[in-house]
């Protein structure tokens, strides 16, 4: 993802998706350190919890 991100040099970017804490915030962290507005979308991210149980 980061030389997509790199290559379009955005000025903000909006963040939606599935395990939260390893891709989002790892995505998060870079669009920040390249100096850009990031939002994170209430409630359409989400982490894994395991396996419910029936």
């Amino acid at each position: 993802m980061s030389p997509i991100i790199y290559d379009a040099r955005p000025t903000a970017l909006l963040l939606a998706g599935l395990l939260a804490n390893p891709c989002i915030e790892a995505t998060r962290r870079y669009v920040l350190e390249l100096g850009n507005h990031v939002t994170l979308m209430k409630n359409a991210t989400t982490a894994c919890r395991g396996a419910q149980k029936p």
